[in-house]
């Protein structure tokens, strides 16, 4: 890596943090060591997934799985709808536009995505995700474990999924919460 790209790299990573203060509501507020200590955890996280094997492949093996559960996904849409989920179209399609369609082919992932958490809510699984994820993002951060859940689960899934995973938490949900899992989304 060259230094114009080092440099770039932390104007774009402290920069924005610090555009971010001038704009709050209330500056008082602002916890610096928690604010600090976010961007070590980064930092950390950043190298353990980059460096240390074991982290990367397992985090692997998660986006393989959801890839795969996104490609069955697909499957079973062509299966389903045809060539408007996906499949071969019986005529020549023109170049000009995009064959995606949203209700047969983005709409189906969000649709098991949800089947798949209410079944993990049922089993009792997820619950005991979101608290064990609220003891360390509590200590750390303070902040709770439907947020660290919420957030973390962006990495995998999408912005429209990930809320998916908290459902039962979101009527609980301050405005500062619902604005930090939206904006881990993006």
């Amino acid at each position: 890596m060259n230094n114009l790209y080092i440099l770039h790299l932390l104007v774009g990573f402290i920069g924005l943090i610090l555009l971010a203060i001038p704009f709050s509501n209330n500056r008082k507020a602002i916890n610096y060591k928690t604010i600090f200590l976010g961007i070590l955890f980064q930092l950390a996280l950043g190298f353990a997934l980059i460096k240390v094997p074991f982290i990367t492949q397992f985090f692997a093996y998660l986006a393989e799985g959801v890839s795969a559960l996104q490609a069955a996904t697909t499957e079973g849409t062509k299966f389903v709808f045809g060539y408007l989920g996906g499949g071969e179209a019986p005529f020549v399609a023109s170049e000009t536009g995009s064959s995606l369609i949203f209700a047969f082919s983005i709409l189906p992932f969000i649709i098991v995505m949800s089947c798949i958490t209410a079944v993990l809510w049922f089993w009792r699984v997820l619950p005991v995700l979101v608290q064990g994820l609220s003891t360390m993002c509590q200590k750390l951060f303070n902040i709770g474990g439907p947020i660290g859940l919420g957030s973390a689960a962006n990495v995998l899934v999408g912005q429209v999924e990930a809320p998916l995973l908290i459902r039962p938490y979101l009527s609980k949900l301050s405005n500062k919460e619902l604005l930090i899992l939206l904006t881990a989304g993006m």
